[in-house]
């Protein structure tokens, strides 16, 4: 079980209590724009989601100290050779606040020095400009820039197909973090 602590917020495993804010989360059209699902998610499937990510630790939800209140969600896995990627959504109610880089801030430190990752990637569409800039800000290089690499089921061309999306890929070693912190 992971619990994460900064200022404001606390980084956890899901729990059952999470599946209405949850629900609230994945039915804005803003967190679904460059997410790999058609807005709005049914309860039904949430319940199902969160389900199935309890007592992983791949999977965590931000909530505020505050109010208990989930405002998004992060997601680490384990590739190979102390490699990491992490993926992230929160509500767009709560941004330009930054939580959402003090929460993936707290998950990079926590790889790096809790798990030993020695190098994490994240991968984005290239229109999410929030989060792209989120991970530059923290010291992430691009890596890579993918023409036409995910299909997006909320952007639909003229004959209402969905679009390829073209994709930055970010990179950041410990060596490298060690030097910003």
């Amino acid at each position: 079980m992971i619990h994460l602590e900064t200022d404001r917020l606390i980084l956890r495993n899901y729990q059952l209590k999470d599946i209405n804010d949850f629900h609230e989360l994945m039915s804005q059209e803003f967190v679904a724009r460059h997410q790999s699902f058609v807005a709005p998610l049914s309860l039904e499937r949430c319940e199902q989601s969160v389900t199935r990510r309890l007592d992983n630790d791949s999977y965590l939800v931000c909530e505020l100290k505050e109010n208990g209140k989930v405002i998004g969600t992060l997601e680490q896995n384990k590739e190979d050779s102390g490699n990491y990627t992490i993926g992230y959504e929160f509500s767009e109610q709560y941004g330009k606040k930054g939580y959402a880089t003090e929460s993936v801030k707290a998950l990079i430190s926590h790889l790096f020095l809790a798990l030993d990752a020695r190098r994490i990637t994240a991968d984005m569409d290239e229109g999410n400009v929030n989060s792209w800039r989120l991970v530059e800000k923290l010291g992430f290089r691009r890596e890579a820039h993918f023409i036409e690499c995910e299909t997006s089921f909320n952007e639909k061309d003229e004959h209402g197909n969905p679009v390829l999306v073209n994709c930055f890929v970010y990179a950041l070693l410990k060596k490298e973090w060690q030097q910003i912190v």
